[in-house]
């Protein structure tokens, strides 16, 4: 019997895992990258960055341990930039990694700049548990794996002036392989993203920072919201809303270098309300190195035109 019951969780948990969505984060501005691969080099900087996100339930006994990656660099001789994506996270019985390479092409437009990206990236998910053999109740652990290839289509506009826009499609070829025929014949949902966002300038010192994002598939639509006050473009903090029940506040601050050059460290955490105030606490942590790139420099015969 006990046999049987651990198989039917072990099922259960196999036909849930493809179902979730790329990790999102409260502090999806740092996240962008992940989100949308046409974002990669549009900031005209050498961008890394790791964010960890640890959630606790007091009614399971686990965590909820997630931790990212995102690094891109703008190549100006091809107007391109190009990125990389390092996530891994783990819940309960299943560990997930993840790698990703992202690629966009720039184009001017307007008074800003077209982003048009693509991205390819694996997934790799492991899920452990424990057979209960009767009559002795000996353990048997068994893990059982699979690989999951996606791409994504892509495009970002920003301008100068603070003001972004991106729509993404994920998770394209919805390709499973695995060791376990129950888990093979679960895809990845394909998903949609949307971001935008504008930066209001209300007197010298100030500024306000206004961000939404969307993530929309076959079976829901997920949203957040933000908005941060900044003061002298270093010391911020704000408040933000979730569509799954939670608010989010939200702190950091900016350390400037004499080239331009700057380290960003945020901090939020997600206050839950509803029937699981009591049983969540989500932290965050992001730190951003944000390293200006010199411009590119013109023909000695071109500068004397």
């Amino acid at each position: 019997m006990k046999k049987i019951l651990s198989a039917a969780l072990f099922s259960c948990l196999t036909i849930s895992a493809f179902s979730q969505q790329d990790p999102f984060f409260s502090q999806s501005i740092f996240n962008r990258l992940n989100l949308n691969p046409a974002y990669a080099g549009m900031d005209g900087t050498i961008n890394a960055s790791i964010i960890g996100r640890d959630q606790l339930n007091t009614t399971l006994p686990f965590t909820a341990p997630e931790l990212m990656f995102n690094g891109d660099i703008n190549i100006p001789c091809i107007n391109s930039g190009i990125g990389l994506t390092a996530a891994s996270s783990n819940l309960g019985f299943e560990t997930r990694n993840e790698l990703k390479l992202s690629y966009s092409y720039h184009v001017k437009l307007g008074n800003g700049m077209l982003g048009l990206g693509t991205s390819v990236g694996c997934y790799h998910v492991a899920l452990s548990t424990g057979l209960y053999f009767l009559p002795n109740n000996t353990v048997q652990q068994e893990t059982i794996t699979a690989n999951t290839y996606d791409v994504c289509l892509a495009i970002y506009y920003a301008t100068e002036q603070g003001f972004y826009f991106g729509l993404s499609a994920n998770d394209l070829p919805q390709i499973t392989t695995s060791n376990d025929p129950v888990m093979a014949s679960n895809t990845p949902i394909r998903n949609y993203t949307l971001m935008t966002g504008n930066v209001n300038s209300i007197c010298s010192h100030w500024d306000v920072l206004e961000d939404a994002y969307i993530l929309s598939n076959s079976q829901y639509t997920y949203a957040q919201i933000s908005l941060r006050a900044q003061y002298n473009k270093t010391a911020w903090f704000g408040l933000g809303y979730r569509t799954d029940q939670a608010t989010i506040l939200m702190a950091g601050f900016n350390f400037y270098c004499a080239n331009g050059s700057c380290v960003k460290i945020g901090y939020s955490h997600d206050f839950y309300y509803g029937d699981i105030t009591d049983h969540n606490a989500i932290n965050e942590l992001m730190v951003q190195c944000v390293i200006k790139q010199k411009p590119k420099e013109k023909p000695a015969d071109a500068a004397t035109n």
